[in-house]
This record gives structure tokens, C-alpha cells and sequence, in this order.
């Protein structure tokens, strides 16, 4: 669907705002599918997407905010709310993303606040007097309420009348290579606030805002937010990564790892008050580096109460006091921040379990801490021009020096880089320096570039890490054909045969193109992990072989049996893109008793070019396992969806299967009727710790934070 199609005009004066709503519903009596809106700039209204669809803009495309206040106005339960410019409630499988921009438009709705604020109304959260004005509601840019797996990518946001994207009450979101901006001095313009909502990743963004960059937030009576990743992002004007100041639903089980803070306010943030608490708890800030940013680390239990703050006077414990305890502070380098920073507990709720581990400030003053317990510096390094590194106040902290780890699981770390500031030119040249049966993990961080070679890592070099920054930008690849290799099984770029590999943020690709099997990937070992991973070809892209595989937040593409193989593998999250007519798996198990097979889990398939459509799979050999769970399957799936490869016996012995598949491809009543449409009961077996797990009980799923980050 294309918005133009329904009568929207990107002129930048036409409201559009009927058009994009006629889009949407016509989106969704197909089932899903893809709202595109093409170059020029929409002027429209509030929006509310629907299940199963991508907004989806091209370069060049401008979604703008109305700035009509009116526009946004409506009434809830009696009461007067306001609309976000683009909303969602309850709904799953929705994506935003594209190469185009949403402005919200926000100086007019900035200078009616400054305007509100120099007349003496208070902001929100500051105290008013009964009888007093109240501020004006401003919309946010994007809040999606109650939704379930949402992706949002690529997509350039600016300048929202306040928050710019709030997934609330959410679930499996995805935020990814996402600009955020709008005036370093425009009021209340956070970035990301992901609010009572789980299983977040917020990975490769550059967020430039007027208040906090990322903020976690939670709200009392609906839940905590947890199982939040936010990793590889630049944060410049802002204050920060941040948790707060609304934590009345608790906080749990969060990660910030290897981002970049240049100019912000604040660095490193959690920040509540007496009114606003609940339990944060599993705080985690790792690999970080900061450059003139105001205070580097504050933990503030006194938000908007700086009075009390200097007062100390112990209060009673009601449940929103809040708590804040377990976070830990690892490998952190600062330049140039005014304060070092602040760790500041409630007399009646001191903040606990602090972990402070190879930190390094320079500043222009020091730390305090106040009302704390179990404050652990291990390594720290705070190195003000004026007055004391670190001043206490009613806390007890332990300082140590850094802990030598073990020579024999001390994880080795190798740089290869094309500019000569790496340990080697070629990931080949790192790989052969590994050791023969080596014992310990060695991670080889591949800086960005495209590095054209054949690529083998042999049986007798097990614990290897390639690591990324980006997928997009580190580029392993070769051109090779199985015509030119005499085999398929030769055709490839990479070959993994040793067990316990990892990769993270990194290219496979096979360039050879149409007109032969080209591999880009030859994966044969076990416990093998790809986590954010790209796998390029057409024919027999990604040759899962042996083993025990994971796969998650993948891209794969291909147009002809482009997964194929015997392995054991799981894809989670992954999008599974067809490039043409053709097959996407081609899985090969001999006989019913082998437990290997492919499980697809909350995946997405799309296709373009696809002609007559392309089949889930085709068996490789006569038992082939093939299960889709809760995927959203693109048009161009044929409807049989299976296909038994010119052989009617394989109907007989052929295991392929769908659970909830979702989208205009998800066509059970049309699908062969070899193939099983599966219950909640049948799917059981096929949960990914279950399925994976072997006789050493592997979890995938708790792999990742092994991972031990580059020390560039």
C-alpha cells in the first residue's frame, strides 16, 4: 500500500491525515502487510497503527506533525487526553522503519511551554498549588501501549513536541540504527522511554535530544520494566542513559554496554524520589566512554529535592520509597566531565550493592557518597583538578585494586583492521594464530571494512568470538561458486567446523551472485551462536550443516533453499528476506528418530520479485523437520507452502509444520494437507532451551552475556 494509492499528497501543506488512516485500515482487512510512503513531505494528523503492518519509509520520505493543537485533542474517560502524532494499542507484529524522517514539529509547542513556565505553572511533577494552572499536554512522536513484537529501524526522528518513543506496557521490541534529535535546550524531549516493558533491545542509535536519552521508566500497578539491552549507541546532548525518575513498577535486569556519551548533561543515571519508588534492582553499565559530559555517574534517590537532599532528615518507609540496589559499573573511561559524580541514598533507604570496577575519571571535581552500603571500588581511578576524588558521607565502601584474572580462562582478545592499528590485516591471519585445542575463549573484535578472503576455522580451534561493531559496516565476504569449487560444500566464504563459536554484528556473504549454489556461510559444529548477524547470497546462502545452532536477531536472505542443512537450529527474531521465486528451507533428516530439525520462532519473512511465490521449504532428504511458530509470513508465500521436491513419498515422511503463523502469507485452509497445522501441546518440544539443550543442557539464551567486550 502506498499512501499516494489512497490520496495523500507530500507537498508539506496538505493534511494527509485521512489518507494515512484509509492506508492503514485497508492494511489491515488484508491481514498486514506494508504502508509505504514514498519521497516528499506529509503533513498529517495523529495515526494509529494496526497488527501485522510496517510503515515503511523511503528516502526522502517526511511524515510531519500537524501543529494545529487541536488536531491532537480528545476525550478519555470523561477527561481530556491528547493523541501521540503516530499511536498503537494492543496490537503485535507492527514495525516502523525505512530511510525517511517523522517530525513532530515541536517549536510551537516548545514556546507555548516556555510561555506557561515564565508565567509561573509548574512543570509536570513539581508540586502546584490547588487552584493553580496545570501545564498544557504536549503529544509524543510515537507511543505504542500494550503492543507485542515491535520494530522500529533506520528511521530518523525529530524534534517531537516531548517524549520522541514510548513503548509501553511492551514486549519484544526491537530499536535499531534509529537518529533521534531535537535542540540540545527543548523541553522534554527524551529520546527512548521504554516504560513497564521487557525484552528491549535498543542497539546502534545516535540519540542528540534536550533531556534523557534513553530513560527506563515504570509505572505502579503495571509492571516492571526488564530484560533491557541497550548497546553500541552514541549519546550526545541529553542527560543520558537513564533510569527514572518513575520506577513505582520496579526496574530490573538491565544492560547498557559499550556506547558512547559526547557533551551529554549526565552519563550514567538513575535518579528517583520519596513519591516516585519502587525496586531497581540488576543494573549493569559496562564498557562506556564518556567526553565532556557533566557529571559521569550519579545515583540520585532526591530528584527535584535538592533541599531535602542537604536536610537529611530520615523518613518514614512507605511502599514508594524507592530502593535501588546490585548495580555494577565496569569498565568505564571519562574525559573532560565537570563532576565525577554522585551516589546519593534516602537516610531511611541508603542505595546497596554498588560495584564501581576499572574506572577511570578525569574531571574537574570529585564523587561524593552519601547514604550508601556496600559500595565496592575496585580499580577506580578519579582524578579531579579541585578538592578530594571521593567524599563520604554516612556510607561504607570498600576499596580494592583490580583482580588478576586466572591465566588459564582469561580471555584472549585480537584486533583485525585493514588501516595497520589491528594485531593482524586478515580475520584468516587472527584465526591461524589461535592455538590448537585451546582452552579459553578468544574473541577477535574485526573493525569496519570488507574483507574479501576465504575464511576457515578448522575442528581443533573451538571458543572462537568474531565480534562486530555493525553488521552492516563488517563485511567478511568472497565469490565464490559451487560450479568453480566443484562442490557446494566448497563454495564457501566462511567455514566454522570447530564447536562453541559466537558472532555477533557481523556479514557473512557469498557476492558469486545468480547461476550457481554459493555459500556463505558453512556452519558444522556445535553450539555455534550468531546473534545480530547478516547472511548474504541467493542459492544455499547459509548451509546450517551439524550441531546444535542458534540464531538471533538475524538477517537472511536467498532465493533458492537459501537455510539449509542438518543441524539442530533455532531462529529467534530473525527476518528472513526472498529475493526470488523459490524455497527458503531445504532441511535434511534420515530417518524419524533424529532429533535434528529447523525451528523458526517469532520471525519475520518478506520477499520482492518472488513471481509465482516461494515455498517455507522442500525436503532435502525424506525425513526433513521444518516448524514456523508465531511468524508473520509475507504475500508472496505460495499458499501450499510446502513443497515435497518432485517426490509424492516424501508426503509420508516430511515433518513440516505451523504454529499462529500471522500476515497475508498465513494461509492455513490452502496448505497441503501433508503438512501440520500444530497445537499448543505439539509445540512444546519445540521451545528453544528444550530443543537445544542436548546432553550438556545448553542455553543459548545465556550465552550472549559471556561475551567479552573488545577493549578498542
Amino acid at each position: 500500500m502506498v499512501v499516494t494509492d489512497f490520496g495523500a499528497v507530500g507537498d508539506g501543506k496538505t493534511s494527509n491525515t485521512e489518507a494515512f488512516r484509509r492506508a492503514i485500515a485497508a492494511t489491515r482487512d488484508l491481514g498486514g502487510g506494508e504502508v509505504i510512503v514514498p519521497r516528499g513531505v506529509f503533513l498529517t494528523g495523529p495515526i494509529e497503527l494496526t497488527s501485522n503492518m510496517a510503515l515503511v519509509l523511503e528516502r526522502g520520505a517526511v511524515i510531519r506533525g500537524s501543529e494545529n493543537f487541536e488536531d491532537y485533542d480528545y476525550e478519555r474517560s470523561g477527561k481530556a487526553a491528547i493523541r501521540p502524532l503516530i499511536g498503537g494499542a494492543k496490537v503485535s507484529n507492527v514495525a516502523i522503519r525505512g530511510e525517511g524522517t517523522i517530525d513532530g514539529a515541536g517549536k510551537p509547542w516548545w514556546k507555548r511551554f516556555r510561555a506557561e513556565r515564565a508565567a509561573g505553572v509548574p512543570q509536570q511533577g513539581q508540586p502546584r498549588a490547588e487552584g493553580n494552572p496545570q501545564e498544557s499536554p504536549r503529544p509524543k512522536l510515537i507511543l505504542l501501549t500494550d503492543c507485542s513484537r515491535v520494530l522500529i529501524q533506520s528511521v530518523t526522528l525529530k524534534d517531537s513536541p516531548q517524549f520522541h518513543l514510548v513503548p509501553q506496557r511492551c514486549s519484544d521490541v526491537t530499536i535499531d540504527d534509529v537518529s533521534i534529535t531535537a535542540p540540545a535546550d527543548s523541553p522534554n524531549t527524551d529520546g527512548i522511554d521504554p516504560t513497564s516493558s521487557r525484552n528491549v533491545l535498543i542497539r546502534h542509535c545516535v540519540i542528540d535530544v534536550g533531556d534523557d536519552n534513553v530513560s527506563l521508566k515504570s509505572n505502579p500497578k503495571e509492571g516492571p520494566t526488564e530484560n533491557v539491552l541497550v548497546t553500541n549507541c552514541t549519546f550526545k546532548h541529553g542527560h543520558g542513559a537513564s533510569v527514572g525518575s518513575n520506577v513505582g513498577g520496579g526496574i530490573r535486569h538491565i544492560t547498557v554496554h559499550n556506547c558512547t556519551f559526547e557533551g551529554t548533561d549526565n552519563g550514567i543515571r538513575i535518579k528517583s524520589a520519596r513519591d516516585r519508588g519502587g525496586l531497581v534492582q540488576d543494573v549493569t553499565y559496562r564498557d562506556l566512554s564518556m567526553k565532556n559530559v557533566g557529571v559521569a555517574i550519579t545515583l540520585n534517590l532526591f530528584y527535584f529535592d535538592k533541599a531535602a537532599q542537604k536536610e537529611r532528615q530520615t523518613r518514614p518507609i512507605t511502599p514508594s520509597t524507592p530502593i535501588v540496589r546490585d548495580v555494577r559499573i565496569v569498565n568505564l573511561s571519562v574525559e573532560g566531565a565537570k563532576t565525577a559524580g554522585e551516589i546519593i541514598g534516602l537516610p531511611e533507604m541508603p542505595i546497596s550493592g554498588v560495584l564501581l570496577d576499572n574506572v577511570r575519571i578525569n574531571s574537574t571535581s570529585g564523587m561524593i557518597l552519601q547514604d550508601a552500603k556496600s559500595v565496592e571500588l575496585r580499580g577506580v581511578n578519579i582524578r579531579p583538578q579541585k578538592g578530594q576524588p571521593l567524599t563520604v558521607v554516612n556510607a561504607n565502601v570498600k576499596t580494592t585494586a583490580n583482580r588478576e584474572k586466572t591465566p588459564g580462562t582469561q580471555t584472549r582478545v585480537l584486533m583485525v583492521s585493514h588501516d595497520g592499528t589491528g594485531d593482524f590485516a586478515s580475520v584468516q591471519e587472527a584465526v591461524d594464530s589461535v592455538s590448537e585445542n585451546n582452552s579459553k575463549r578468544t574473541v577477535i573484535h574485526i573493525k569496519p571494512g570488507v574483507y574479501k578472503e576465504l575464511i576457515h576455522i578448522p575442528p581443533n580451534k573451538p571458543l572462537i568470538t568474531f565480534q562486530g561493531d555493525r553488521a552492516e559496516t563488517t563485511v567478511l565476504t568472497f565469490n565464490l561458486s559451487a560450479k568453480e569449487a566443484g562442490d557446494t560444500r566448497r563454495s564457501m566464504s566462511t567455514y566454522v567446523g570447530a564447536n562453541d563459536f559466537y558472532a555477533e554484528n557481523i556479514t557473512f556473504e557469498n557476492s558469486y551472485g545468480l547461476g550457481s549454489q554459493a555459500v556463505a556461510i558453512y556452519v558444522n559444529a556445535d553450539r555455534a551462536l550468531f546473534h545480530h548477524c547478516r547472511f548474504l547470497s541467493w542459492q544455499d546462502t547459509l548451509f546450517a550443516s551439524g550441531g546444535r545452532q542458534y540464531y538471533r536477531d538475524c538477517y537472511i536472505e536467498g532465493h533458492v533453499d537459501f537455510i539449509f542443512g542438518s543441524a539442530t537450529a533455532v531462529f529467534e527474531h530473525c527476518h528472513i528476506h526472498c529475493k526470488g521465486q523459490g524455497y527458503v528451507t531445504a532441511q535434511w533428516r534420515l530417518d524419524d528418530t533424529e532429533t535434528n530439525g529447523f525451528v523458526f520462532r517469532d520471525c519475520r519473512l518478506t520477499g520482492r520479485n518472488t513471481g509465482a511465490g516461494v515455498f517455507l521449504g522442500r525436503p532435502w532428504r525424506a525425513f526433513a523437520r521444518v516448524v514456523f511458530i508465531d511468524c508473520w509470513l509475507g504475500g508472496y508465500i505460495n499458499p501450499a507452502g510446502w513443497d515435497n521436491w518432485r517426490d509424492p513419498a516424501r508426503e509420508k515422511t516430511a515433518w513440516f509444520g505451523e504454529y499462529r503463523s500471522k500476515g497475508p502469507g498465513a494461509n492455513p485452509a490452502s496448505r497441503v494437507k501433508w503438512s501440520r497445522q500444530l497445537s499448543a501441546d505439539e509445540i512444546k518440544f519445540f521451545a528453544t532451551r528444550l530443543f537445544l539443550k542436548g546432553n550438556d543442557n545448553w542455553n543459548p539464551s545465556a550465552e550472549p552475556g559471556k561475551r567479552i567486550p573488545h577493549q578498542s
